[in-house]
């Protein structure tokens, strides 16, 4: 009886991500599927659709272009005017020969991986199609369902929800033929539906992992930045509200400061150009205790002759033991910046968040870091379900008090909520109408806190920023008001 021929296999990532620097799912998932037997290749399409693209989606802007990149009519025609490049990108994954394709999922990406996705299938019929990362996780509801349309999963022949390691070794042990079989920690189509035999806990020991492979990089393609992707956890120990991170990583787990250090002289060593790296956790100083590790073995190996100079930045949560003896190791190990999801200057709206500090606290830290000669970048929010119109003015008050220790703020969007977040599943505990439950354009049941209303606060925030001099990153408010418009306009709940 003949032996089982292991599936080769393409994972492919199109472009919105990052601009800055290549994904870390792929080049973490590429070299744990090699030591189990599987050959593997990686595609970032990224840098072959912004290299070619028109030139007024070329010159739109990094915002823009990515709230454009979850508009689905938008990458449709996009990819129908960019004819040769979609072509290319067809071309440069078949040439590769795979028997399974595997897009990493994006908010910013789903749209054209469902639509290469299915030209992939027309090309090459027999070919097996997985879907992972964070929108694959939003994919389903709590009961297993999609929530999508048909046309959106037809090419999908499964989905890996969560972490991916484990969840796709074990899918791939059990492809056959052109086909999957169902499995844990899959989705796995069957007639048409979408079924799962059970979860799949997360790796239990992450320093076991093989350190991630970019392949060749070529900083050029990255703005010129020179930046790659590290991390020191998976998953948050925080419960905010409104954010779904504890949906797809299923537990907080770290690795030590020895090992991300290791991979980082590793990294370092294989990647000439290479100046600094993005920690790609929601919480970089989640262990406090592993992240003063870090700082130690950064600085033997730079005394050694092992390490170059490098910097990092990420975010971080706002918490008390951020001492100004902390920061300073911080800053000597090459943090260059922080990001800081303060959301709100009211107290009463980080309790309701279930954020778990104090603002003095936040602005301690602020002030500490500024003095320390690391960058702020602060993230707020405008339209809380539970916040008033008081509580906007007390976070409008705190960026003047530390618009000096404030290097820029986020403040991208209104407030939204993620299907698998606590606030989605317990609205009616947050005052949302349930005549007017939708991810975007929900609206309180009083209706004193709807769509409209949250884009004014964000009007608001940004004229504030404005006036105290503190550069800030937000969405073009018009653009969103014209598809919230759209959406009444088709009869989306008005």
């Amino acid at each position: 009886m003949s032996r089982r021929r292991p599936p080769r296999v393409c994972l492919v990532l199109c472009p919105g991500w990052s601009f800055w620097t290549p994904a870390l799912g792929p080049a973490l998932l590429k070299p744990f599927l090699k030591s189990r037997g599987y050959a593997v290749e990686t595609l970032d399409l990224g840098p072959l659709f912004l290299k070619q693209a028109p030139s007024d989606v070329a010159q739109a802007g990094i915002l823009p272009l990515t709230l454009s990149l979850r508009d689905g009519r938008f990458v449709a025609a996009w990819l129908l005017r960019a004819g040769r490049t979609t072509d290319e990108a067809v071309r440069r994954i078949l040439q590769k020969d795979p028997d399974v394709v595997g897009f990493t999922a994006y908010a910013t990406t789903w749209h054209m991986s469902a639509l290469l996705a299915e030209r992939l299938k027309r090309e090459k019929p027999g070919l097996s199609i997985v879907f992972g990362g964070p929108e694959a996780t939003r994919l389903f509801d709590l009961e297993g369902a999609p929530m999508k349309g048909q046309r959106d999963l037809a090419a999908i022949d499964a989905v890996v929800p969560g972490e991916g390691e484990l969840a796709l070794l074990e899918l791939l042990d059990r492809w056959s033929e052109g086909r999957f079989a169902p499995c844990a920690g899959a989705y796995v189509k069957r007639d048409g539906r979408f079924v799962q035999a059970g979860a799949l806990p997360g790796v239990p020991d992450l320093d076991a992992l093989p350190f991630p492979d970019f392949g060749q990089v070529d900083f050029a393609d990255y703005g010129g930045k020179g930046l790659l992707t590290t991390y020191f956890n998976r998953g948050c120990y925080k419960k905010c509200v409104f954010c779904d991170v504890e949906s797809f990583w299923g537990g907080w787990r770290t690795r030590s400061g020895a090992r991300v250090a290791e991979e980082v002289e590793y990294l370092a060593g294989r990647h000439p150009g290479l100046r600094g790296f993005l920690i790609g956790d929601p919480l970089v100083n989640a262990n406090m205790k592993e992240l003063g590790a870090f700082c130690r073995e950064v600085r033997d190996r730079r005394e050694a002759g092992r390490l170059p100079e490098f910097s990092w930045q990420g975010y971080a949560v706002v918490r008390p033991d951020m001492t100004r003896e902390v920061i300073g190791q911080l800053r000597e190990s090459g943090c260059e910046e922080l990001w800081f999801g303060i959301e709100s200057g009211s107290q009463r709206v980080v309790n309701a968040m279930k954020k778990g500090y104090r603002v003095p606290v936040a602005e301690d830290n602020l002030r500490e870091c500024c003095r320390a000669g690391i960058r702020t970048l602060v993230l707020l929010m405008a339209g809380f379900p539970t916040e008033t119109p008081e509580d906007f003015e007390q976070t409008l008050e705190f960026v003047r008090r530390n618009a000096a220790n404030i290097s820029r703020i986020s403040a991208i969007g209104p407030v939204y909520m993620d299907n698998q977040s606590p606030m989605h599943r317990q609205a009616q505990d947050y005052r949302i109408d349930p005549d007017r439950f939708h991810m975007m354009f929900w609206r309180t049941r009083d209706g004193k806190n709807d769509f409209e209303e949250r884009i004014r606060r964000m009007v608001a925030l940004r004229r504030c920023a404005e006036q105290e001099g503190v550069p800030i990153e937000m969405h073009d408010t018009d653009d969103s008001l014209r598809v919230y418009r759209r959406w009444q306009e088709a009869g989306s709940g008005a």
